[in-house]
């Protein structure tokens, strides 16, 4: 089997193909789009509430009343008649309640909106990984094909040789014992080619044509401490922690708002008929209501709510914090390990081009009778394991990139595909502006006015903090930069 032959494309190529319609994604935008629902509705709160009832009645009734031993008298009655009632209620103050309820909202919107960035990351992750283990075990069996064929040309030149005296029974066996090893390595990256092509075809949606190999994935941090500075910035994972932890502390407002009066006004209306048997005599009553509730007594039901959510407001605290380590880790870790990689494949290149050297001078030697088939084997071998080496080396490198990128926060569609990239399946805008100015009507406003009364603004300057974290490691002077 040779590669898999198709078109020519490149990385980002398949960055965008997955971008537009991998289900996976496509899934968490769907999620992104019902967190708007949920902001909707917690808007929609403010405004007011109209219910409208009626009923339709059909009664009849027979009254029997007996008026001698052997007489009764029967009185029938009927009526048809409707009942209509409508009740108009618009909450005026809720001591913060619908405020933080809206706010907490936004706050899970907005981790919502990190996790497709989250989901982003871990899929173009994926792309990167498929793409380069297709390339490199597209070379490596290249190599092996290369040593089969180099191998089984040998082993015919043997035999020639051998029929003529000047080759023995052991070159011949040690060729042959050399070219089945080297064909059970063939079957192997045969093997191995099918499954990094496969998992290509999962992520990707599609077969991988001939693939480049990847010198670097653009947008790379110039240092460590640029690389800290954007996962601050941009790690969706320490974002989500963050709204989370945001919209825990919005919670909180809502359990504490128990404790303030709730006013709301209320309009009633309701018509009925005078009596069931004069349906069109009907009397009609409307009132006007302004409620006031004021709690004064739950056994303590209200202190303990709001105990329970400045404990998870605490826990959501310190889960940031330990998302904050937990990046700053993960960056730290993936650019030692690119320094490294990068330091490898410079070394595996330098070993390759003396390999190279050394085994065309080795065969020139053999067939000039200097050398023994042994030695020319070895170097053969030793030739073959360097470029197996170097393509494990090159893959590395650019998945450590990736590592590193995903890390700071820099493998997302913003960041890696072109600016004119179209919009994907499944991300259209919301049906509604993302802070839903105007929500409720009229009344909503002032609802919203009066309930944010000493309630905080939860306006982009409330967002999560971005810590100020300074790299305590990194390339020891001199060392290999990525």
């Amino acid at each position: 089997m040779s590669p898999q032959e198709g078109r020519t494309e490149s990385l980002i190529a398949a960055l965008l193909d997955t971008y537009r319609d991998n289900p996976g994604l496509i899934a968490a935008r769907e999620q992104v789009k019902a967190q708007d629902e949920a902001v909707n509705q917690a808007a929609d709160a403010f405004g007011p509430k109209l219910n409208v009832s009626a009923q339709a009645i059909d009664q009849q009734s027979r009254v029997d009343e007996q008026v001698g031993p052997d007489q009764v008298s029967t009185v029938n009655t009927e009526g048809r008649w409707a009942d209509t009632e409508a009740d108009l209620v618009q909450p005026l103050y809720t001591g913060g309640r619908l405020t933080a309820e809206m706010n907490a909202a936004k706050a899970e919107r907005l981790a919502a909106d990190q996790a497709l960035r989250e989901a982003e990351t871990r899929t173009f992750r994926a792309v990167v990984e498929a793409y380069v283990d297709v390339v490199r075990d597209t070379r490596v069996y290249a190599v092996d094909t290369h040593a089969c064929e180099l191998l089984t040309e040998q082993l015919g030149a043997v035999q020639l040789m051998l029929k003529a005296g000047a080759a023995t029974v052991s070159d011949q066996a040690e060729i042959t014992a050399r070219l089945a090893s080297a064909q059970a390595q063939l079957a192997d990256a045969q093997a191995q080619l099918l499954s990094s092509q496969a998992a290509f075809r999962d992520v990707v949606g599609r077969d991988p044509g001939d693939l480049p190999e990847v010198q670097d994935i653009p947008g790379l941090p110039a240092s460590l401490q640029d690389a800290i500075d954007a996962s601050m910035r941009r790690n969706p994972t320490l974002r989500q922690a963050g709204f989370a932890e945001l919209a825990a502390r919005e919670r909180v407002a809502d359990a504490r708002s128990a404790y303030a009066p709730q006013v709301s006004a209320e309009v009633s209306y309701q018509s009925s008929p005078v009596l069931a048997t004069e349906p069109n005599l009907r009397q009609s009553s409307t009132a006007g209501v302004i409620s006031v509730s004021i709690p004064l007594f739950d056994s303590g039901m209200r202190r303990a709510q709001v105990r329970q959510a400045s404990h998870q407001q605490a826990a959501a605290y310190y889960t940031e914090l330990e998302s904050q380590r937990d990046v700053v880790q993960a960056v730290e870790v993936a650019w030692a390990a690119l320094s490294g990689a990068k330091r490898a494949l410079t070394l595996y290149d330098r070993q390759v081009h003396a390999q190279q050297t050394a085994f065309e001078s080795y065969d020139d030697q053999y067939h000039a009778g200097l050398l023994s088939t042994i030695d020319l084997l070895n170097v053969e071998q030793e030739l073959t394991g360097a470029q197996l080496a170097r393509a494990n080396a090159a893959r590395d490198v650019v998945s450590t990139e990736a590592d590193l990128l995903a890390a700071a926060g820099l493998l997302q569609a913003d960041t890696v595909l072109p600016t004119d990239t179209p919009a994907p399946i499944g991300g259209e805008p919301p049906r509604r502006a993302a802070w839903l100015v105007g929500a409720g009507g009229p009344m909503g406003l002032v609802a919203r006015t009066l309930d944010g009364v000493g309630a905080p603004a939860m306006s982009p300057a409330a967002l999560p903090r971005a810590s100020a974290v300074t790299a305590q490691s990194g390339a020891a002077p001199g060392s290999p930069q990525p």
